[in-house]
């Protein structure tokens, strides 16, 4: 999904729903979760995350940012 323009993540839970930027926090890029080696993975500059966005490989400085989301019944709102 995109939220103004950039690529982001859901994930629900059984207690929640958390978003993700996909955007590496090195250059920009757009990251991809590999199934085959549990991680994201970026294309620029072999930046690596694990499973909950933190960084385990490469150039990036910081983990993939966090993107807030409120659910409100059966609503769920991206990006507020």
């Amino acid at each position: 999904m995109l939220v103004a323009g950039r690529p982001v993540e859901l994930q629900r839970t059984e207690r929640r729903v958390v978003a993700r930027s996909l955007l590496c926090s090195h250059f920009g890029c757009t990251v991809a979760w590999h199934e085959e080696r549990q991680a994201y993975l970026c294309p620029c500059h072999e930046g690596v995350y694990d499973a909950s966005g933190a960084v385990i490989a490469g150039p990036p400085p910081k983990g993939l940012a966090s993107v807030p989301v409120i659910v409100a019944g059966d609503d769920v709102i991206v990006g507020a």
